[in-house]
C-alpha cells in the first residue's frame, strides 16, 4: 500500500483513498462534554491526531472527488491532496465533481493551490443550499470569502440527492446546519463516507460525546446515532474523515455502544510533507 493512496473497488466503481495529510488539535476539540475521570481513563495524548482522508470515485465516465483537506497553506503537516493526486496517478484537471461534505476549512481549503490558483479547474462544485446558505451569512469571513471566490462554480443541492451514478449525498446536520454524509453504492456493495459524524474511534464506544466545533450538539449527536445504529445493523463499510489511514471500517455493535473494527491494515503515514 502507498502510504499516501490506497485503491480499492465499491462493486464496479473505482475508488481510491487519498492521505491529504493530518494536524494536531488538543483533546477536548474532539470530547467537548466528555467526563473528566472517563476520558482520563483511556491515557489518549493532550493532543489528538486528526488526518484527512479523501475519496476519489469514478463513476459513469466522471471523477468524483469528496472533500480536499485544508490545503497548502494550512500547515506544513497537511495540505498534500494535490501531490497524493499526482502520486495515485490522477491529474487535478481529470476532476468532474468536487463533493463538500461541509464547509470547514479542514474540508475546503484544498480548493484551492499553494499559489492561489483553482486547484480542480474543470471540477463543478457541490455543496448543500443550507450550508452555503447558513455560511454565506455568516461573519467567518475566510469561509464566506472562499464561497464568493469560487460562486460560479458551485452547484446548490438540496439532499437527499445523487450528484453522479451511484453517489448520493445524504443529509445529516448537527456538526454544521447542511453536512452530508455521502454514500457511494456499486451494485450490492454500499460506501457510506462520514464526514465528521463521527471524528475519532472512541466515538463509537462514546456515541455521546460532542465534537467542540458542533453547530447544534444534541442535533449532532442525534445524527450519529441514527448512523452507528443503521452502519452496525447493515455491517456497511464507513470511510472515517478523520480516522486512522486509509479510514476504512466497519462499526460493530458491543453492548449498547459500538467498537470501530479498520477493514485494513494501518500503514506508517509519512511525517512531512512529500
Amino acid at each position: 500500500m502507498d502510504v499516501q493512496s490506497y485503491a480499492f473497488k465499491v462493486g464496479d466503481l473505482a475508488c481510491v483513498v487519498l492521505y491529504e495529510g493530518a494536524v494536531s488539535y488538543r483533546l477536548r476539540a474532539f470530547f467537548a462534554n466528555a467526563p473528566e475521570d472517563e476520558l482520563a481513563a483511556y491515557g489518549l495524548p493532550e493532543r489528538v491526531l486528526a488526518p484527512h482522508n479523501c475519496l476519489v470515485v469514478t463513476t459513469g465516465g466522471q471523477r468524483v472527488l469528496i472533500d480536499t483537506g485544508p490545503g497548502p497553506t494550512a500547515r506544513p503537516e497537511a495540505g498534500w491532496i494535490l501531490q497524493a493526486l499526482t502520486q495515485a496517478g490522477i491529474a487535478p484537471q481529470s476532476i468532474d465533481r468536487v463533493v463538500l461534505t461541509h464547509s470547514h476549512p479542514d474540508h475546503i481549503g484544498g480548493l484551492f493551490d499553494g499559489r492561489g490558483h483553482v486547484a480542480f479547474p474543470n471540477a463543478r462544485l457541490v455543496l448543500a443550499s443550507a450550508e452555503w446558505d447558513y455560511w454565506r451569512a455568516s461573519a467567518r469571513d475566510t469561509t464566506r470569502a472562499l464561497l464568493d471566490l469560487l460562486r460560479a462554480r458551485f452547484d446548490r443541492i438540496d439532499p437527499p440527492a445523487e450528484v453522479a451514478p451511484g453517489v448520493r449525498l445524504r443529509p445529516a446536520p448537527g456538526h454544521t446546519p447542511g453536512l452530508v454524509m455521502v454514500e457511494i453504492t456499486g451494485g450490492p456493495d454500499r460506501l457510506t463516507c462520514t464526514s465528521d459524524v463521527i471524528a475519532h474511534p472512541l466515538h463509537l464506544t462514546h456515541p455521546d460525546w460532542g465534537i467542540v466545533s458542533d453547530w447544534d450538539q444534541p442535533l449532532a449527536l442525534a445524527a450519529r446515532r441514527d448512523l452507528l445504529a443503521q452502519a452496525a445493523a447493515g455491517a456497511w463499510l464507513l470511510l472515517g474523515y478523520h480516522f486512522p489511514f486509509p479510514g476504512l471500517g466497519r462499526a460493530r455493535a458491543r453492548g449498547e455502544t459500538y467498537v470501530w473494527e479498520p477493514a485494513v491494515s494501518e500503514p506508517a503515514l509519512p511525517i512531512a510533507r512529500p
